[in-house]
């Protein structure tokens, strides 16, 4: 009698601590758990990436604009560079045409005074 009345016991512990466990720590919430957990790490990956490409083309817009601004600074000295070589070559050819004709009137000057 000792030996069914010990089994029946051990039955009903079993069976209570099983529906205890099975109301508390059921497979289907420990799932629903796990997925949210993967979940919510998934979306905060995604985020962060949305993130690092946003962060990514505002700092290429930027690269972009000081390019473009050192384009036109560049290209700004060039036009400078070409104005002040274009004067100096002007200038150049005035002095040349000065010093031609004043050597040109010396030479009449000297032909004349030697031919009179």
């Amino acid at each position: 009698m000792k030996k069914p009345l010990i089994t029946l016991i051990a039955m009903a512990v079993l069976s209570a601590g099983a529906v205890q466990a099975a109301q508390t720590n059921t497979v289907s919430s420990k799932l629903n758990s796990l997925s949210e957990k993967v979940e919510k790490a998934e979306t905060n990956a995604y985020n962060k990436a949305e993130a690092n490409k946003k962060a990514f083309e505002a700092r290429q817009k930027e690269r972009q604009k000081a390019l473009d601004e050192q384009k036109a600074a560049l290209e700004k000295k060039q036009k400078e560079n070409q104005a002040a070589l274009d004067k100096a070559k002007s200038d150049a050819k005035a002095r040349q045409e000065a010093r031609q004709k004043t050597y040109e009137t010396k030479k009449k000057q000297w032909k004349d005074l030697l031919t009179k």
